[in-house]
C-alpha cells in the first residue's frame, strides 16, 4: 500500500500574531521550483504540491500559492534589499548529514535560489539534532516530509497555536505578563507559525460535521492562509510505499480501541506495530519503528 504527503521546506517563524511577511518570503515562494524538484530530485514520482491537500482531495480548493516566476521572485528580493538597505538575503538550510538525497536537494536549491539573489548555506546535522532544532525553533529552514495523516484532522497538532494572555478556561495559556494579542505556537508546530486566523479555522473544521460544507470551507481557509503566510515552501506530494513478506500479517490495517473498528495502518510513515505478527509465530512480533518522527495515530476509516 502507499500513502502521500507533501514534501515541504519549513521556514522558521517568530511566535507573533499578525507579523508582516516580507517581500523575500514571497520571493522564495515564487522561486520555489516545485515543478523542477519533481523530476530532478524525485525522478518524477509523485506530483507537484501547492498546499497540504492533493488536487483530488474533497478539501482542495486552489489556495493561490505563488506560481513559479523567477523574474518576479528576483524583483521581490531586490525590493526587500532596497527597502531594508541590505546587500544580501541569506539563510541557513538544515539537512540530514550523510544523506545523498538531502545533499542533492540542497545543491539544487542553492543553485536555483542564487538566480533570484538569495544565498543558502548548508548545515549538516544528524537527524535527531535536526528534529530537536526544528521543535525548539533553532533554525532558519529545514526540509521536511509531513502532513500525511489519513484524516486531515490528524494534522491539527502540526498547525495549532494558542492566545498567550487569554485564560485557560477560554482556550488560552493564561500568560498575563505578555503583551495582549500574543499568539504562541504549539509544541510540534515546527514552522512556529502562530496565526490566530489559522487556529480559528482549525477549530471550526474540527467542530464541523464530517463532510459538511462548513468543514470543507474551514480546511480550505487553512490551506489558503498558508499560501499567504508562507510558513512552508510547498514542493511535491511524496509517495510512500510499504512492503512486507508473505508471513507478516495484519500490517495493512489494525483495529481501534473498541477491538472491532478497522483502522488504516501505516499512516503518515508510521505503523501499528503492536497489531502485527508473523504467521509462523503464536506471539506478537516485537518490532521497532525506524525513521518515523512520531507514534502512529489510531485513525479509523
Amino acid at each position: 500500500m502507499g500513502g502521500r504527503q507533501p514534501v515541504v521546506t519549513a521556514v522558521g517563524h517568530d511566535d507573533e500574531a499578525g507579523s508582516e511577511r516580507p517581500e523575500h518570503s514571497y520571493g522564495t515562494g515564487h522561486g520555489g521550483q516545485s515543478q523542477y524538484v519533481l523530476p530532478v530530485i524525485d525522478n518524477s514520482v509523485g506530483e507537484v504540491a501547492d498546499g497540504i491537500f492533493r488536487k483530488t482531495s474533497p478539501f482542495y480548493k486552489n489556495p493561490g500559492y505563488p506560481a513559479y516566476n523567477p523574474t518576479k521572485a528576483k524583483a521581490l528580493v531586490d525590493a526587500y534589499k532596497s527597502k531594508n538597505n541590505v546587500a544580501q538575503v541569506a539563510f541557513v538550510m538544515d539537512i540530514v548529514a550523510g544523506s545523498a538525497t538531502a545533499t542533492k536537494a540542497f545543491d539544487f536549491f542553492q543553485q536555483e535560489f542564487s538566480k533570484i539573489g538569495v544565498t543558502i548555506t548548508p548545515r549538516s546535522l544528524v537527524q535527531s539534532t535536526l528534529i530537536n532544532n526544528v521543535i525548539y525553533g533553532e533554525y532558519d529552514c529545514a526540509g521536511w516530509n509531513q502532513f500525511g495523516g489519513v484524516d486531515q484532522s490528524l494534522n491539527y497538532v502540526w498547525f495549532d497555536s494558542q492566545p498567550a494572555t487569554t485564560s485557560p478556561t477560554a482556550g488560552g495559556l493564561g500568560m498575563s505578563g505578555l503583551p495582549a494579542g500574543t499568539q504562541i505556537a504549539g509544541a510540534v508546530n515546527f514552522a512556529h507559525q502562530a496565526d490566530p486566523v489559522v487556529e480559528t479555522a482549525l477549530l471550526t473544521a474540527l467542530a464541523s460535521r464530517v463532510g459538511s460544507a462548513a468543514q470543507k470551507a474551514a480546511w480550505q481557509a487553512v490551506n489558503r492562509r498558508f499560501a499567504i503566510d508562507m510558513p512552508y515552501i510547498m514542493l511535491d506530494a511524496l509517495v510512500n510505499a510499504w512492503a512486507a513478506r508473505s508471513d507478516v500479517q495484519n500490517w495493512v490495517s489494525g483495529t481501534a480501541g473498541d477491538g472491532t473498528t478497522r483502522c488504516l495502518s501505516p499512516d503518515g510513515d508510521s505503523a501499528r506495530w503492536d497489531q502485527i505478527w508473523r504467521a509462523s509465530s503464536s506471539y506478537l512480533a516485537v518490532t521497532h519503528e525506524e525513521g518515523a518522527a512520531r507514534a502512529a495515530p489510531s485513525s479509523c476509516v
